[in-house]
């Protein structure tokens, strides 16, 4: 396509990944743009969306189609490291890079995978939340889970007595910084000491 560098337009191209800063600069300056090498990398963007998995946005160089599955102990989500695993029957098992299972699994059976660049994909996770025991604080929790528009597919909660109550969640969240955000909003109710990511 052919952009207009004397407009806003190209920052609207720098924010979509479409081109970079230093493609910009060398127009303003006068240089030549190497279109080829810019849409090459176009298209190297757009085969990578075709490839990812559209159920995890998920996706392996040199394969097409693979089978893959987001692991359940660690639930990885959008912007995470990542790694995979090959399992024999289930295909390639993608965990977070700190996931204390693959400690256990053989190194020469993981695989490097990537995020694709755009995801539409809500991702679940569960987070724990400890708090003071109290009657109002699940309803709290779940008035501000509301506020933050994050659904809520599972939940279960156990009273500790005088030692608190606690609460968990499966969440869906569209990547790690909206989980973030998440958690650290979760802090600020009242009478809750911790929320963490919770690993099966």
């Amino acid at each position: 396509f052919d952009m207009d560098f004397g407009k806003p337009v190209y920052k609207v191209e720098i924010g979509k990944g479409n081109i970079s800063p230093k493609t910009v600069v060398a127009k303003i300056q006068g240089k030549e743009v190497d279109r080829e090498l810019m849409l090459k990398r176009q298209m190297e963007r757009a085969s990578r969306q075709l490839k990812a998995n559209p159920e995890t946005g998920i996706y392996v160089e040199g394969l097409d189609n693979a089978k893959i599955k987001l692991a359940n102990c660690c639930n990885p989500v959008y912007g995470e490291n990542i790694t995979g695993y090959i399992s024999k029957s289930t295909g390639i098992i993608v965990h977070r890079k700190d996931c204390h299972n693959l400690k256990e699994v053989d190194s020469n059976r993981t695989i490097e995978v990537y995020w694709a660049d755009e995801v539409n994909i809500k991702y679940p996770t569960w987070i724990k939340i400890n708090g003071q025991q109290r009657n109002s604080l699940l309803t709290d929790i779940l008035t501000h889970l509301s506020s933050l528009d994050i659904p809520v597919a599972e939940m279960s909660a156990s009273s500790k007595g005088l030692l608190g109550s606690s609460v968990s969640l499966k969440v869906l969240v569209k990547d790690i910084n909206a989980l973030n955000h998440l958690m650290v909003n979760l802090k600020k109710v009242a009478d809750v000491y911790t929320v963490e990511r919770e690993t099966k």
